[in-house]
């Protein structure tokens, strides 16, 4: 290459790319150097590949001067490439975008220092001797798009063994959101796939092949929606093998770009079809698709189906899914493209595998193209095992979505099940025509029973070599029956009932006579028409053609005798073992004589044609009696001995009612051979001896009510977990009891609804299992001799509407719980001890008032004490020892939230009802005035609001109402108040509490009006007056200051005129007036220490005087000490608490409290004046401070406590 370019200083470009340099000439000069404004050097495939002039080539540090380069691309520079390791000052170009030395023979590690390449977009470090791991530091070129560093593993070159480039992917490699391209596969990569790769929003091509990978693929993968291109594979697709986990995400497997498809163990074609009849059949609707569609976890774990064990030797049938891949051979060796068409050997093959794709399934063509296999092929089968001839595998056997809600079109993709021998898809809602699945050669039994199917019959499916049963009943499938007969058949039951096909009977009959194992054939509920032809011939020995109404030859009752073959008419003239099971019944109960008869008329009656046999029900198809009911119809005697032997006739029975007749005589022990029995109903009847045991698992109602049955409840009942009524009661009779306990088991009865245990025996306790069965409507215990408490949990069942308790020899006080019951559910009796009233009210209150949110709710609710017992401590409820009924809720200051319930107004010995200052709201119950003895009722602090109700005017006992702090309307508060004796309180002052309101409340019958400062003073009501008292208290004041200081100028004058008038004075000192034990008399010192406490003392003084005075307010129901002097106990109705308003004070109160305040306060304001005349005589400013703080402070006192 030319040096002389170096010269070139504005050089912006170089592309010597796909030259032919040699020797010497094909060194990168390092004068490219000095280009520093070069932006574009492309050197690619510029190096002779002749070995003749090989010569190891290097890059020369010199570039690292390009600090304008932008592109760099050295890749495949001859022969002998590149040598030595990636310099690091190549991480230093700062705009370089694009780096590719692809191809060379650069070795050592990828330089951490990468990760300064912060605007590279495409490093290409592919086909290399690189060793070591991917840096981590990589992650950080954020804008990255291609990243390729495949194929350094070396081992193609000859000198000496080169180690591979391994280690794991590193996860921040998520972190390259601008990647499109990853190729790392041909490496020695180990470790798990992270996950973090399917962050990778942009990736199109993630080439990860031929490593050495283990764990699952991240399903994340399958989100990465633009990828088109994804490469896993080991053996079969490169070198190295693959130790990634079977199966693949199915999210990877249905897209053809990945090739996971290929590979049978990552993405067996069973579990793709499975995919596609989940998606047909709106598999998210399904009433079970337990493991479906999981993204790791194996087919034959899905919901449904079986697998199964099949091993192989030597070879592969072509059908088991043989693709394009060289290597495969014939039975003899010979390669399939070897194979010609048209010979009889190789019939169907076609011409190479192509053409054997389009025939997979064809019996022929397992017979001329096999899969031979090889070692590298045991991956690609997926064989669970492999000894070098034999690959074990599992395939899917069995396929049974019986009654899961599939609902749509079969898909043809079912046909790729080659191993099926079972399907069974009854009872769903599949519609459309059955697609061709004549590739399942190996299926056995398909039953596609009561499904919407149409079309023409299906004849190709009775083709399939190992069909034997075959089950198409209630379909729309129409057309004749046609069926291709064939000698190889091994179709053994065909039932093709309730469909649309039509055609003679005979003709029918003459296709089903060309399948030679074919013995059991159901063509009822079709429209065939006919003469019936003689059945001998056919070799068939179960045949069933009745309800089509049209077949001409009349069948007897003497065939159920004579004929061989069972022979099913049902709609049809008759049905052998019912026909003999109604015999016998109607024998053993003197048919003659009830009141309903059936009709034999010969035998050739039809025995669900209901007209003709009373009481008789037959199911859909009428293969079967389903219910016979025979209620009050006289039947007398005993049940025939082969009630229960007649498993042909009775084993659809669902419903067995004998009731209201006179049967008697023993009941059967064992009910279990009508499996499907879901109600006896035997009530009524005669019947004796001990209860049945056993039954089927469907059992819903059992009725023996009204019998003479005895001996202990069973515990095996417990066992019925599907009864929903059990009726046992009315078996107490004198010589036949039902007796003793009520099993504990029976609380296992989770569907019961209704259990009827009355007038019987029983003994012992209740169990407290019955409180489990959530779904008991009625629970009747009444009339037997059950003792002890009632279990609580019963009145916790979340449905019931009927418990009935009475007539037994119960605890008499029943817990809380059972007697919150509503009083149309619960029966107890006339005994009202059950359930004290006062208890219910409170419980109404408690729930009313969220009492499970109260500060303190300590006992209340207790199932075992209520709230007047001895002993009991219910928070707040106080009552009267007389009477036991509660006389007081006291609950003021507790957390209630929610409305006063009127209920608590209905205990009728309640004296005080205090509520105050707690989160009530809503309008007061119409029916306060119930409770007519009230004497305190506390409703203040509140949300109350709309009008006091007129009822109130009832309560003529009450001495003490509290209204104010709430939102009542400001309509007058009724009249009626004023015939209240003692104290009301109200929102009737101003400011008022409410501003929303115009005004506050007018109350002329108030005796305490109150404003939002907490203030009450004393009537008469209304906002004018609280202001005025407020204008005489401040009169009160000024007067008494005006006074002091009238007399304080008096004392002035006074003594100036003794002066004047040469009047003898006594020299007095200030402590004369004072006293020498005052707290004052710091204020008469020299010192300043002493003046500061002094000034601290009246301040403290002023402070206590302010607490003083907020306590002595009128509004609360509690007082401080003062007003234990002034409001003698003997006010209070109970003698307990102290007067809650001045109304209460009596003379004797307030001449005690003068006294005390006098002999407090009078020394000090004598010494004060004192103090302020020889502050004039002596001309003393100290003297004249101290009398007036002295004066000033006990004149405050005294208005505060005596005003």
């Amino acid at each position: 290459m030319p040096t002389e370019l170096g010269g070139l200083m504005w050089m912006e470009e170089i592309d010597f790319s796909n030259n032919n340099f040699d020797g010497s000439t094909a060194q990168i000069p390092t004068e490219f150097g000095m280009l520093q404004r070069l932006e574009i050097l492309n050197l690619s495939n510029s190096a002779n590949a002749d070995t003749s002039s090989y010569h190891p080539r290097s890059i020369p540090n010199e570039l690292a001067s390009l600090s304008s380069l932008r592109q760099l691309d050295i890749s495949y520079f001859g022969l002998a490439g590149l040598q030595g390791t990636i310099p690091k000052w190549i991480c230093n170009l700062p705009y370089l975008e694009d780096l590719r030395l692809t191809g060379n023979m650069l070795s050592g590690m990828i330089p951490r220092e990468i990760e300064k390449m912060k605007k590279l977009k495409r490093l290409d470090l592919g086909d290399n001797r690189l060793t070591g791991g991917i840096p981590v530091e990589i992650g950080l070129v954020t804008f990255l798009r291609e990243l390729r560093l495949a194929d350094n593993v070396g081992s193609w070159h000859w000198d000496r063994p080169v180690p591979p480039l391994s280690g794991t992917i590193p996860i921040e490699l998520g972190d390259l959101g601008y990647l499109e391209v990853l190729d790392l596969s041909n490496n020695n990569m180990t470790g798990i796939l992270p996950t973090e790769l399917g962050l990778l929003s942009r990736i199109k091509h993630l080439l990860l092949g031929d490593n050495n990978f283990e764990g699952s693929i991240p399903s994340e993968y399958g989100l990465l929606s633009r990828l088109e291109h994804l490469t896993l594979g080991g053996k079969l697709f490169g070198r190295g093998p693959t130790r990634i986990h079977k199966p693949a995400p199915l999210s990877l497997c249905f897209n053809e770009a990945f090739d996971l498809h290929l590979v049978r163990s990552w993405c067996p074609p069973e579990r793709n079809a499975l995919k596609h009849l989940f998606d047909a059949t709106n598999g998210g609707g399904w009433s079970n698709r337990m493991n479906w569609i999981d993204q790791y976890k194996g087919h034959c774990s899905w919901y449904g189906v079986t697998c199964s064990e099949v091993t192989f030797t030597g070879t592969l049938p072509v059908n088991f899914g043989c693709h394009d891949v060289d290597g495969w051979r014939d039975k003899d060796g010979r390669g399939c493209d070897d194979f010609s068409v048209g010979t009889k050997e190789n019939s169907g093959c076609g011409n190479g595998p192509g053409s054997l794709h389009s025939n997979l399934g064809h019996t022929a063509n397992t017979a001329c193209c096999k899969c031979k296999f090889t070692m590298t092929e045991e991956e690609y089968y997926g064989c669970a095992s492999w000894n070098g001839t034999d690959c074990t595998m599992e395939v899917i056997t069995a396929l049974n979505l019986h009654a899961v809600g599939l609902s749509g079109s079969l898909p043809s993709e079912l046909g790729q099940l080659s191993f099926l021998k079972l399907a069974r898809l009854d009872e769903n809602a599949l519609f459309g025509n059955l697609p061709i699945i004549n590739k399942l050669t190996n299926l056995q039994v398909l039953n596609l029973t009561a499904n919407s199917l149409a079309g023409r019959f299906p004849s190709d499916i009775i083709a399939l070599p190992s069909l034997t049963e075959l089950y198409l009943s209630s379909n729309q499938f129409s057309g004749n029956l046609l069926t291709h007969p064939s000698n190889t058949s091994k179709l053994r039951r065909l039932h093709i009932a309730n469909n649309e096909l039509d055609g003679e009977i005979a003709k029918a009959l003459d296709e089903l006579h060309g399948l030679p194992a074919l013995f059991d054939v159901d063509l009822s509920y079709n429209n065939f028409h006919g003469a019936m032809p003689s059945l001998s011939m056919y070799g068939i020995t179960k045949l069933a053609v009745g309800g089509s109404g049209r077949l001409t030859t009349p069948i007897r009752s003497t065939l159920c005798h004579t004929s061989t073959i069972d022979l099913d008419l049902r709609a049809s003239p008759l049905h052998c073992p019912v026909y003999n099971f109604l015999r016998q019944l109607d024998a053993a109960t003197n048919g003659a004589n009830w009141t309903k008869k059936w009709s034999w008329e010969g035998g050739t009656a039809n025995i669900c044609d209901i007209s003709l046999w009373h009481g008789v029900t037959c199911n859909w198809d009428n293969t079967s009696i389903v219910n016979i009911t025979l209620r009050a119809n006289g039947l007398r005697g005993m049940l025939p001995p082969s009630l229960l032997d007649h498993t042909a006739a009775l084993s659809s029975l669902q419903v067995l009612d004998l009731s209201h007749n006179e049967l008697s005589g023993p009941l059967p022990s064992d009910f279990t051979a009508m499996p499907i029995l879901e109600e006896i109903i035997l009530s009524r009847n005669k019947f004796k001896g001990t209860l049945p045991l056993r039954f089927g698992d469907r059992l819903k109602t059992l009725d023996l009510e009204g019998n003479c049955l005895n001996g202990k409840l069973p515990e095996e009942y417990g066992r019925l977990s599907s009864i929903q009524e059990l009726i046992l009661s009315g078996n107490g009779l004198a010589e036949c009891k039902l007796h003793g306990e009520i099993p504990a088991q029976w609380g296992n009865l989770v569907s019961a609804q209704l259990i009827d245990l009355a007038a019987n025996n029983l003994t012992g306790l209740i169990p407290a299992e019955l409180g489990k069965l959530g779904k008991l409507f009625q629970l009747y215990l009444h009339n037997n001799a059950l003792v002890g408490l009632i279990p609580p949990q019963l009145g916790h069942l979340p449905v019931v509407k009927n418990l009935t308790l009475r007539g037994n020899e119960l605890d008499k006080l029943a817990p809380l719980s059972i007697c919150s019951l509503p009083r149309d559910t619960l029966d107890l009796g006339s005994d009202a001890s059950f359930c004290p009233l006062d208890r219910d009210i409170l419980k109404v209150f408690y729930d009313a008032t969220n009492g499970d949110l109260w500060a303190n709710n300590s006992n209340w609710l207790d199932d075992h004490i209520p709230p007047c017992e001895s002993g009991s401590e219910w928070f707040g409820i106080r009552c009267s020892n007389n009477t036991g009924r509660v006389v007081e809720v006291n609950l003021n200051k507790n957390g209630l939230f929610g409305t006063l319930p009127s209920e608590i107004f209905q205990l009728k010995d309640l004296v005080k009802l205090k509520v105050g200052d707690n989160r009530l709201f809503g309008t007061l119950p119409a029916h306060i005035g119930d409770s007519t003895g009230l004497k305190i009722l506390t409703l203040a602090g509140n949300a109350f609001s709309g009008e006091v109700p007129g009822s109130i005017s009832d309560l003529t006992e009450l001495t003490h109402l509290f209204l104010h702090d709430n939102k009542f309307s400001t309509e007058d508060i009724p009249q009626v108040l004023s015939t209240i004796s003692g104290n009301m309180t109200a929102d009737c002052g101003d400011p008022y509490f409410y501003g929303d309101h115009d005004e506050p409340l007018n109350c002329p019958s108030c005796t305490i009006c109150c404003n939002s400062e907490g203030r009450c003073d004393k009537g008469p009501a209304g906002a004018s007056d609280i202001k005025h008292t407020m204008a005489e208290r401040t009169a009160v004041v000024m007067g008494s200051f005006i006074a002091f200081l009238v007399l304080l100028a008096s004392s002035v004058y006074g003594v100036r005129r003794v002066r004047k008038l040469g009047l003898p004075t006594k020299e007095y000192t200030p402590l004369d007036y004072s006293g020498s034990d005052s707290v004052y008399l710091f204020f008469l010192s020299t010192s300043a220490m002493s003046w500061i406490l002094a000034s601290i003392t009246v301040v403290i003084q002023f402070l206590i005087l302010k607490v003083f005075l907020d306590a002595a307010k009128m509004d609360g129901e509690f007082s401080d000490w003062e007003y234990s002097m002034r409001c003698p106990p003997g006010n209070d109705p109970d003698g307990q608490w102290p007067c809650s308003t001045d109304e209460s004070m009596d003379t004797i109160g307030w001449l005690v409290f003068g006294s005390v305040m006098l002999a407090y306060l009078g020394r000090d304001m004598i010494g004060g004046l004192m103090l302020c005349y020889i502050a004039g005589l002596r001309k003393s400013s100290r003297c004249l401070i101290s009398g007036v703080v002295i004066g000033t402070v006990t004149a405050f006192a005294i208005w505060i406590s005596v005003v």
